[in-house]
């Protein structure tokens, strides 16, 4: 691994300019999205009022006492909330522990929230026609972030931390899009309650577009749980569990664009969307076994 010096660069205090002195030296291990190193970082000390100088070039890379650079902040952060990947999915690809995960990236939500609202104005210039796209994305057992966006522009608009997807808290997420960016053209969504009733009372007469495909999973859990117990039962009798999870293993990670050629409904590509249906959903249902659908 390799090992780089961080120091302040100057000899002299700016401000006694008496002549500074090694005050200690930090060893530690900095991780980041495609690379890792030691860094040794020189903190200075001025002998006459004792103020402590460190290098700001460390600090850029990754903030005081941290081994995760802020790179792996600002990757998690757009991989969870722009792009709706799982705490788990980036996890494994980034090399960074679920619990990380979430922390950083909650981390980065705050971050990119204040430069959000900093610049809301300027966004509402160039947001003439949107249409709404609201979904939760579980953050512990306890709470999740719910993420809105223009399913035109595909930017995220708003995002905040909520006990649920209940009518209140919708509501409340939704009047500060209203007083944000003004009323949609339209809105798509889930089929939860809370977040139907939440735009029918934000938004009246805004036309409600079910996400096709949160549709067709709710319908094919309704029509073909009966069948998929039994599938399930079928293949343990059989004992193909072994093959059956090599194919598994074997089979190539989905693209996060396949499943949004799903939702807008141009996906043509049936291949793809084989591996999507098998991977998806063992991402979102990882207590099932993978043997029972794996077929």
């Amino acid at each position: 691994m390799k090992t780089i010096l961080f120091t302040y660069p100057h000899e002299r205090c700016p401000n006694c300019h008496a002549r500074l002195k090694v005050y200690r030296k930090i060893r530690r291990n900095v991780k980041l999205v495609n690379w890792e190193f030691t860094a040794i970082h020189r903190i200075k000390i001025c002998p006459v009022d004792r103020k402590i100088f460190r290098s700001d070039e460390l600090d850029k890379i990754v903030p005081p006492r941290f081994t995760y650079a802020n790179d792996i902040m600002v990757e998690a952060s757009i991989q969870r909330f722009t792009n709706g990947r799982s705490s788990s999915e980036i996890s494994s690809s980034l090399g960074v522990s679920e619990g990380h995960v979430r922390k950083l990236s909650n981390q980065g939500l705050n971050v990119f929230g204040k430069l959000h609202e900093k610049h809301v104005s300027q966004l509402r210039e160039h947001i003439k026609s949107y249409v709404v796209q609201i979904d939760g994305t579980t953050d512990s057992e306890f709470s999740m972030i719910v993420v809105v966006r223009d399913a035109v522009s595909d930017f995220t608009l708003y995002a905040r931390k909520c006990p649920s997807e209940s009518q209140d808290a919708i509501e409340d997420i939704l009047n500060e899009i209203n007083k944000k960016f003004g009323k949609p053209s339209g809105i798509t969504c889930d089929m939860r309650s809370g977040i139907i009733s939440a735009a029918q009372s934000v938004f009246p007469n805004t036309p409600i577009r079910i996400c096709l495909m949160h549709f067709l999973r709710d319908l094919g859990k309704d029509l073909m749980k009966n069948m998929h117990t039994d599938l399930g039962i079928m293949i343990n009798r059989k004992v193909i569990k072994s093959p059956l999870k090599k194919i598994l293993r074997d089979m190539p990670d989905y693209r996060q664009g396949t499943l949004e050629e799903i939702e807008y409904d141009f996906c043509t590509n049936i291949k793809e969307i084989e591996i999507m249906s098998v991977r998806y959903y063992e991402k979102v249902n990882p207590t099932y076994s993978s043997s029972s659908y794996c077929l």
